[in-house]
Parts: structure tokens; sequence; C-alpha cells
């Protein structure tokens, strides 16, 4: 599933600084999340970086034109069906908890 963020998207994001298309938010086979910067001229940015394509979970920060904070829980409730939002989210908490497991394993070994 894909849904397009912007003044003219599926997912309508009307202030300025917002591209008529300004990203893609992809929802990937395995329940997972992309977004895609579709050449905005104020940029896409996760957790405080500009990105052109960038996998994201719940808890990372997204902003449009860098001053506009995107709720991703709430644009996914928007979209999806509730429990699939619901399942996400906790597939996504336990994603995270398992990056943060293998950071520190890292950190250990070395």
């Amino acid at each position: 599933m894909e849904w397009i963020i912007g003044r003219d998207g599926d997912i309508k994001i009307n202030k300025p600084g917002v591209s008529r298309e300004h990203a893609k938010l992809i929802k990937k086979s395995d329940g997972s999340f992309t977004i895609e910067d579709l050449n905005s001229t104020n940029g896409t940015f996760v957790n405080g970086q500009r990105i052109v394509v960038r996998n994201i979970t719940l808890s990372d920060q997204v902003q449009l034109a860098g001053t506009i904070d995107i709720d991703l829980r709430a644009l996914l409730r928007s979209v999806l069906p509730e429990d699939n939002a619901e399942l996400i989210e906790k597939f996504n908490n336990l994603r995270d908890v398992y990056d943060e497991y293998n950071k520190k394993k890292v950190k250990i070994q070395s």
C-alpha cells in the first residue's frame, strides 16, 4: 500500500512549505513502513535528518519542510483499519527492542 502525502495527496496536509506531492508513505508486505521524499522543495526529515528514502517506525519523528510534525500513529489510524494499526505498532515496538538489543550486543562483543 502507498499513500502520497501533500497538499494534493491521498493524505492532505495544506500547510506552508508542503509540496503538492511532498512524500510517499509505503507499507511493505512485512508490515514495516518506508517514507520517500518526492523531490519536495523543503524536504522530508526523519529524526532531524533530511532524507530521500528511509525505513521508519512509529517512534520516529517525521517532519515535512523541517517544521511540520507528522504524528505517524494518528496518520496510520486514519488510513488503516484500527486493528492493523495496533498490530503494526506492536510489531514496530518489538523491532525497536530487537534493534536496541543488537546494538548493545555489538558493543559488548567489541
